[in-house]
């Protein structure tokens, strides 16, 4: 037994919101966003109004009996390479 990537994601980004709104706005992506748009679990931006930070996010579960992240290079970089895509378009 365990805990997912995607509920463990989950109880942090709902914590994270009840905690910090207003100052941290999250938009979780859906899993087909995840795959083909985006390459981010969510996006933050983190400030004020007129003063936002934006940070796309790639959650990876760290598991305390490996010496790797076995997820960091899923489909070959191809999550990776969406995620740097998106990221380049949408801060133009």
């Amino acid at each position: 037994m365990g805990i997912s990537e995607e509920t463990l994601t989950d109880v942090v980004l709902v914590e994270l919101d009840r905690r910090l709104r207003p100052h941290v706005l999250t938009k979780k992506f859906t899993k087909h966003e995840e795959s083909s748009v985006s390459g981010a679990d969510w996006l933050w931006a983190i400030g004020r109004p007129g003063r936002w930070l934006t940070l796309l996010v790639q959650a990876k579960l760290a598991r305390p009996d490996a010496a790797r992240l076995p997820g960091l290079h899923h489909g070959k970089g191809s999550q990776r390479k969406t995620l740097v895509s998106y990221a380049m378009q949408t801060s133009s």
